[in-house]
């Protein structure tokens, strides 16, 4: 039996389950291990443990402690009554209005943390004025609809995963300071301070950063060093707020001290720096590493729930699933139609109503036309959240094809009916054509740059002056790096120009296939209503019919045992019989 015990009553002799520190990259060789001595005691006690869960079959018990279900069940509850205290928070902007600009900024945001992080790793300089401006569009899509680019935080590569996660932390940042009703300058700060929060780890070894299995403690010293080597990088940034450099300084800070790399504790710790501690352990538990499999929305939210009664600040865990909602944008739930469904739209006044996008029957797996459902409106409700990995549903695909398809949005009729001419098509195929060569130019541009700037040093290490000749090196590479960015950016632009005028006309065309889908919706929605009523009455048929044959067998088996206890009485009768005779004829032979 899995039991969750405090630090203080772990003894020699108990096997640890489960350290309960799932944001640490502890120490340990394994995570289930027996307690041989009371140095791994104080090892655990020193990682900042304070409550853990043991396996009572291969090791000591506690009788009074709690079973692992009794934990789960109570955590659910309070997970329920959060929900219940959901504010309403107003929608500017309905998300498929959205997602286009989400996605663009998405990827721009991708694109510059990964720019971000290379300049770094060549020892170039942090120039906040390249990435201020779409910090200020993440911040203006999350306000004008979060449940745009949330799901897109979830959209990680293993390889890709630092830059990634920084942008992922920065929006998730964003949205839980628009739910707290922070300033917006206070908001933008802090998601500033997400999207720089780890560039100390360009200061890192790769191989440590990415290195796919337990650090050692000289590993996990090092990489624990990333703070403060952030810290260094952005102090000596003009105009850098002191809210940023909080989320940078305090985002693996804990409120009882056991964080690093000061150990300050909750009075000490601004409320930024605790938002940041709260986002970055969940996007770290929900994504793919080298090294373990994310895990789902919904149990991350119950772990930091769990981890509030120490780590977190209780408060503010509970406004961030508040912010998210137990099913997050994203998340996959089985719903009590039988059917899977992805999570695409939270419902500010029932978090537990979520609109989902139904896709797959569970009971007679197979997939089925997608069809969205709010189930604020509809009696289907969730019965359970699920993981992709149960189901070999790739997440990415999910979110590529079921989100974002909801966001299609319907252009005006003119011109719908012929569509976009042969010339039209030909123009946008030569002015797309061009912008992808701009762009293919620049990338050649910055590799011979590169490859420039990497000769030169190689050269004046071969000199005597290597500071100055590396210098000028160095100058000549920036030079060269700017106005690579210039042509990509003017590349990008061009390309997403020519693309929005493709969308538009092709938007166009759509309307009149719509308007002949909306006129055939009633009777689409009748026969959808009454194929599950036939489902249902035959629900109800296959159960009347097992409930019948239950009653049969048991009919069956009640006369089967009947006639054994007759055939049973019938031999003891004969038994009695042959032993009475033998005592009679014992008589007659004594007489």
């Amino acid at each position: 039996m899995i039991k969750k015990i405090g630090i203080d009553q772990l003894l020699p002799g108990m096997f640890v389950h489960d350290l309960n520190c799932g944001w640490l990259d502890h120490p340990f060789l394994k995570s289930k291990f027996h307690v041989r001595d009371p140095a791994t005691i104080e090892k655990i006690r020193a990682i900042g443990v304070r409550e853990l869960y043991i396996d009572t079959i291969k090791g000591a018990d506690v009788f009074a402690a709690r079973t692992q279900q009794e934990v789960s069940e109570d955590l659910d509850r309070l997970l329920q009554e959060i929900a219940a205290q959901a504010d309403d928070k107003p929608i500017a902007t309905e998300v498929r209005e959205e997602a286009a600009r989400a996605r663009r900024l998405h990827g721009e945001a991708n694109r510059l943390a990964r720019n971000l992080m290379g300049d770094l790793r060549l020892g170039l300089p942090v120039e906040p004025e390249r990435f201020e401006p779409l910090v200020d569009s993440l911040v203006d899509s999350i306000f004008r609809n979060p449940d745009a680019l949330l799901p897109l935080a979830r959209l990680k590569s293993q390889d890709s995963y630092t830059f990634e996660h920084s942008v992922g932390v920065c929006s998730l940042l964003a949205a839980f300071g628009r739910a707290l009703q922070l300033p917006r300058e206070e908001i933008r700060e802090i998601a500033l301070g997400g999207l720089l929060h780890d560039v100390g780890k360009a200061r890192v070894d790769d191989a440590i950063v990415d290195k796919p299995g337990k650090l050692s403690d000289d590993e996990f010293a090092l990489m624990k060093a990333h703070v403060p080597e952030g810290l260094a990088l952005l102090r000596a940034v003009p105009n850098l707020s002191a809210t940023a450099l909080a989320v940078v300084a305090e985002h693996h800070e804990r409120i009882d001290g056991s964080g690093y790399p000061a150990g300050r504790k909750g009075p000490q710790l601004s409320q930024a720096g605790q938002m940041a501690a709260i986002v970055d352990v969940y996007d770290a538990m929900t994504s793919d590493r080298v090294y373990h499999r994310g895990m789902a929305p919904t149990p991350a939210l119950r772990k930091l729930l769990e981890w509030s009664e120490h780590h977190f600040d209780r408060a503010l865990v509970q406004s961030f699933i508040r912010t998210l909602g137990i099913y997050p944008t994203g998340s996959l739930v089985r719903l009590d139609s039988g059917r899977l469904a992805v999570v695409v739209e939270q419902n500010e006044k029932q978090i537990l109503e979520p609109v989902v996008r139904a896709f797959y029957h569970a009971g007679k797996q197979y997939y089925i036309p997608p069809e969205l459902v709010d189930l604020a409106k509809t009696q289907d409700r969730i019965a359970s959240f699920e993981s992709y990995e149960k189901w070999n549903i790739d997440p990415l695909q999910v979110v590529a094809r079921l989100i974002l398809a909801a966001t299609l949005t319907v252009a005006t009729a003119a011109g719908a009916a012929e569509g976009p001419s042969v010339e039209q098509r030909a123009d946008w195929d030569s002015r797309l054509a061009a912008a992808k060569t701009k762009q293919k130019e620049g990338v050649a541009a910055q590799k011979e740059a590169e490859a420039r700037f990497a000769e030169e040093k190689k050269a004046c290490f071969q000199k005597f002056r290597v500071n100055d000749c590396q210098n000028e090196a160095k100058q000549r590479y920036v030079t060269a790096m700017r106005e690579h960015r210039r042509t990509e950016n003017e590349g990008l632009a061009a390309e997403r120009q020519v693309k929005a005028e493709e969308q538009a006309d092709r938007a166009a065309c759509r309307e009149a296939e719509s308007q002949r889908q909306a006129a055939s919706l009633p009777g689409r929605a009748a026969a959808t209503e009454a194929d599950r009523e036939a489902a249902a009455r035959q629900r109800s048929g296959k159960l009347a019919s097992k409930e019948a044959q239950a009653r049969a067998g048991k009919q069956r088996r009640d006369a089967d045992a009947a006639r054994l206890r007759e055939k049973r009485l019938k031999h003891e009768r004969k038994v009695a019989e042959k032993m009475e005779k033998a005592r009679r004829h014992e008589a007659e032979a004594a007489r």
